[in-house]
């Protein structure tokens, strides 16, 4: 009779622990799903700053791209004028 009691106990603590062990591994894997999250938004914190530094460097090259030529504009004109064609 004890022993089948301390199977029916036995039974009852593995249960618990399976219990537990879910519960832990729920616990830790909404962890780890948070800790995800976090790190997909810190990715794409950096990639929108990455595109962002892009954006100013091709706008800052397409101003100087301008200023290149209206300055060649410029200096033809002035060689033009100089020489009398016009």
């Amino acid at each position: 009779a004890s022993a089948a009691a301390r199977g029916v106990a036995g039974g009852a603590s593995a249960r618990a622990v399976e219990q537990g062990l879910g519960r832990r591994a729920a616990t830790g894997q909404s962890f780890d799903e948070a800790e995800t999250d976090l790190d997909l938004e810190e990715i794409d914190a950096q990639r929108d700053e990455q595109l962002q530094q892009i954006a100013n460097d091709r706008r800052e090259n397409l101003l100087d791209a301008t200023g290149r030529r209206q300055r060649a504009s410029l200096g033809i004109l002035d060689q033009l004028q100089g020489r009398s064609i016009f």
